[in-house]
Formats: structure tokens, C-alpha cells, sequence
């Protein structure tokens, strides 16, 4: 359990750019970031057993390559998704709708 709240701030200047192609029904891109400046700030600590584990997080990496693709099959509906690594690791999946 938290012995207290976890919090984490970050402050960050990211330079990104890329290149994609998009057509009336789908898209895809590739796109790459650089962490110019990164100021983050966390605190929080969590309990096993009898120790206490202080928390700490940095960006050690940075930089970043994304792959993303949407697809509008539908009227007026989309359906997305992109896949990060490097100064983030992460995996999205998106569904919206065109007004």
C-alpha cells in the first residue's frame, strides 16, 4: 500500500516532427521526438512488508519514434492507434467521430 500520495510533476520542451501520408479512408505516419529539456519532479513511497521504498522517475532517454495509422471506414467515424518508444513507451487506441 502508499504510505503516501504519489505525485509527479514534469515540466518539458520536445522538438518532434515526421513525416505521414493520408488518404480519404486511412493514414499512417512516422513521427520522431527529441527532449530538449525535461524538468520532472515525483515524490511518493510504497510499503512492503516492514521497508519503505522511496519513488523516483527521470526520462533517460531523449529520444522518441512513434508509428500511428487511423482508418475511416465509416461515415464520418474514425478508428486510430500509435505505438511509442524510446523517451516514452506507450500504446494508444482511439475512436471518434467526425462533426
Amino acid at each position: 500500500h502508499f504510505e503516501e500520495p504519489v505525485e509527479m510533476d514534469e515540466l518539458a520542451l520536445t522538438f518532434a516532427g515526421g513525416i505521414d501520408y493520408t488518404s480519404w479512408a486511412w493514414g499512417i505516419g512516422l513521427y520522431f521526438t527529441l527532449d530538449l529539456y525535461t524538468d520532472t519532479g515525483f515524490s511518493g513511497s510504497v510499503a512492503v512488508r516492514d521497508e519503505t521504498f522511496d519513488l523516483s522517475a527521470d526520462r533517460t532517454h531523449p529520444i522518441g519514434v512513434a508509428l500511428a495509422g487511423w482508418c475511416g471506414l465509416f461515415d464520418d467515424y474514425i478508428v486510430s492507434a500509435s505505438a511509442s518508444t524510446g523517451a516514452e513507451t506507450s500504446i494508444r487506441l482511439g475512436f471518434g467521430k467526425f462533426f
